[in-house]
């Protein structure tokens, strides 16, 4: 089951509500012992999908310290497997996996940001794991472009991005020709917010992919709401008390209505954002949780068809969270791992209905990512 959308990943959580009964009977999220799987150099943003053809997700990690691209092909409940290498002429900062040439195989995008570079790359899938040499296209300078969503942005069938791009506080829209080549599409202001997340949802049910923005030094979150031809709505704006990190999408109470999750600052807590079903947020409640949980990412562990969280960012471990599937949340699961755990990346590696967790080491000093199997 697929509960997430578009984005963008411990030690206690506490709702400033009080559990539901059904919290009593619900499912349990379990997990193996963490898998270590080596990198080959320090991992960064990573991302999961298919991409040798045999319907199980595979992941490509980035690298910011070795100008590259991991490709890591799935094991199933035994981990990974290095691939391919994607080498590329700085260091890139998101990774994202999309079919932008219509071949049905899935391509590699990223952007790259470097002295004097500031690029976003595309990488054709070759469909066996590997890939062709990448196309660039320059942002501009001092634009230092940041967080993908690849999506039909604009209802011609394929796949546009939009990226945050964070020297200038905009949010720039590129359209595909269809055959994998890009244009500049529309640019939203998004002033001092979307520097740190940008993800994509459909906010009020018209069948078109909004865009969701948070900024890293300032308590907001910001919502574009897509006409269906590429262009957007002006920007609304929702005021949290904390500066916060990327939003995480998902319908978690189950009624038919995306709502988001924003983990805050180094310090600070998630707050719970209520969709009403047209783009805005509300009933704000904030989830308590120690220091450092500054990602997250939702998924379904537990197998019971609700969206849970899994955090990541801290200092003792993963922070795995079950939903009830009613806007209200469990008592957390606390996910040892060895080192200093990110931004989770979650999916059914292992193909038996239960989304698992990858996390790499956060510490800057190693090449593992660590692989908890949900059994």
């Amino acid at each position: 089951m697929r509960i997430r959308t578009l984005g963008v990943p411990a030690l206690a959580v506490t709702l400033s509500t009080a559990l539901t009964p059904a919290a009593a009977t619900a499912a349990t999220a379990t997990f193996g012992a963490p898998i270590a799987v080596a990198t080959g150099a320090v991992p960064g943003a990573m991302t999961s999908g298919d991409l040798d053809g045999d319907a199980r997700p595979d992941l490509a990690v980035a690298h910011t310290d070795a100008d590259r691209v991991s490709i890591l092909l799935n094991l199933g409940a035994t981990g990974f497997r290095a691939e391919a290498v994607v080498a590329l002429d700085g260091a890139p900062r998101s990774v994202a996996l999309a079919d932008v040439n219509g071949d049905g195989r899935r391509d590699l995008i990223a952007t790259v940001v470097d002295i004097d570079l500031n690029q976003v790359v595309v990488a054709l899938g070759r469909g066996d794991g590997r890939f062709r040499a990448p196309r660039v296209w320059d942002t501009g300078a001092n634009s230092i472009p940041r967080n993908l969503v690849p999506a039909d942005l604009d209802g011609d069938r394929d796949v546009d991005l939009a990226l945050s791009l964070a020297g200038r506080e905009q949010v720039q829209v590129l359209r595909n020709d269809g055959r994998g080549r890009f244009t500049p599409g529309p640019i939203l202001a998004a002033e001092p917010t979307a520097n740190e997340g940008l993800a994509g949802a459909d906010l009020n049910g018209d069948g078109h992919l909004d865009l969701v923005a948070t900024g890293g030094g300032y308590g907001r979150v910001v919502t574009w709401l897509n006409t269906g031809d590429g262009t957007f709505a002006p920007g609304v704006w929702h005021e949290l008390p904390d500066p916060c990190s990327p939003a995480v999408l998902a319908d978690f109470d189950t009624d038919g209505r995306v709502d988001a999750v924003v983990p805050g600052s180094e310090w600070g807590g998630a707050v719970y954002l209520r969709g009403d079903g047209d783009g805005t947020f509300t009933e704000e409640r904030t989830l308590v949780y120690g220091a450092g949980e500054r990602n997250a990412t939702a998924g379904d562990f537990d197998g019971d068809g609700h969206a849970d969280l899994a955090f990541g960012g801290g200092y003792r471990g993963v922070l795995v969270v079950p939903g009830n599937g009613d806007g209200t949340f469990q008592e957390p699961v606390t996910l040892a791992a060895p080192g200093t755990p990110g931004a989770p990346v979650v999916d059914d590696f292992t193909g038996d209905g239960r989304d698992d967790i990858v996390v790499p080491d956060d510490s800057g000093l190693s090449d593992v990512l660590w692989f908890f199997p949900s059994v």
